[in-house]
């Protein structure tokens, strides 16, 4: 997942999270010669190579000042607060603020292809209700396109979907709020609907603004290694973690499965002390000196609880929210195998 944040400020030290995780725990240490990495794309991501929503709050906000947008995701704003991106060549952090908590209901829906009569068919009663998908009225069509019904009829087995959307106070339905089918019959292809109820869903109402930070990337990525460098001292170190960090160095990467070796906790702890420069998901990066040579540093804690923050910041009270918005009303529904 792309999340680049802005951390030319001093940061907090973070401990090694080595408790807390789910599955077989693993710390993987890797240490590049910051000559050969190319830390300016692993901090900034270019504008263009945002999807077309984000990108478009990015030049929005550079055209007019800010930009306001009310997310459909729930509450997760579209570009982090600290993000760092590239737009007309020059790096920005986007600052984000959530000015409002807007709530939609939801209704939502099962909907499953019964399957093509092997042991994977899903049966409906004797007595079941069916509808043809032309009799439906317009809000029980959408709902029954969100559910996308020939991937689910392309699949080997039975497959459910759970479109979620917004019915009009005033639209007709044949399924809420009382369900008067059981299921839709579509293109020869039978599919089960089952109506689960009312779901509100708040999403949050972000502000975005973009602030200047360097002229280009090649200023941007040399300012952060001024600034966030540390030199990891040989001396300092036991024998058994001179071999781990030889190891990252020649083989680009030390690993541990399993519960990690004091030795190597307490390496990792000596690294977390220090301020990261970037923080994605599951790992962190730091820019440091070993035997005068600088790395980047990228500490991969996977299963294990990275510490993170808040993707924005709340308004004071009163704080006016903006006008350019664009409200969704579909939220995309999920696809599984039905049991």
């Amino acid at each position: 997942m792309r999340r680049r944040q802005f951390l030319a400020a001093a940061g907090a030290a973070l401990p090694v999270a080595l408790a807390g995780c789910h599955g077989p725990p693993r710390v993987e240490l890797q240490l590049t010669p910051l000559r050969e990495a190319d830390l300016g794309e692993l901090l900034v991501t270019t504008a263009d190579d945002l999807d077309s929503q984000e990108s478009s709050a990015v030049r929005l906000a550079h055209e007019n000042g800010s930009y306001v947008e009310t997310a459909t995701d729930e509450s997760r704003p579209l570009l982090d607060d600290g993000e760092a991106v590239r737009y007309d060549g020059q790096v920005f952090a986007v600052r984000t603020v959530r000015v409002a908590v807007e709530s939609r209901t939801l209704q939502t829906f099962e909907v499953t292809y019964i399957g093509r009569g092997d042991n994977t068919t899903v049966e409906l009663d004797e007595d079941a209700r069916v509808v043809s998908y032309g009799d439906l009225p317009p809000a029980d069509r959408e709902m029954f396109d969100d559910a996308h019904p020939e991937h689910l009829s392309r699949a080997g087995s039975a497959e459910s979907s759970y479109p979620r959307l917004v019915y009009p106070d005033d639209a007709e339905s044949v399924f809420v709020p009382e369900q008067e089918y059981d299921a839709v019959r579509y293109e020869g292809r039978t599919f089960r609907v089952e109506y689960n109820g009312r779901y509100v869903d708040d999403n949050g109402r972000f502000r975005y603004e973009l602030e200047p930070v360097a002229p280009d990337i090649e200023t941007y990525a040399d300012r952060v290694v001024d600034e966030h460098v540390f030199t990891l001292d040989r001396t300092d170190l036991s024998e058994e973690q001179r071999e781990m960090v030889a190891t990252a160095i020649d083989e680009e990467r030390y690993v541990e499965e399993g519960e990690a070796s004091d030795a190597f906790a307490a390496l990792i702890e000596r690294i977390h002390s220090n301020d990261h420069v970037d923080r994605s998901v599951g790992e962190l990066s730091y820019v440091l000196r070993y035997e005068g040579t600088t790395y980047l540093s990228t500490v991969d804690a996977l299963n294990h609880d990275v510490p993170t923050t808040e993707p924005y910041h709340t308004t004071t009270e009163g704080e006016d929210g903006g006008d350019t918005t664009t409200n969704g009303t579909t939220a995309a529904p999920t696809t599984t195998p039905s049991g």
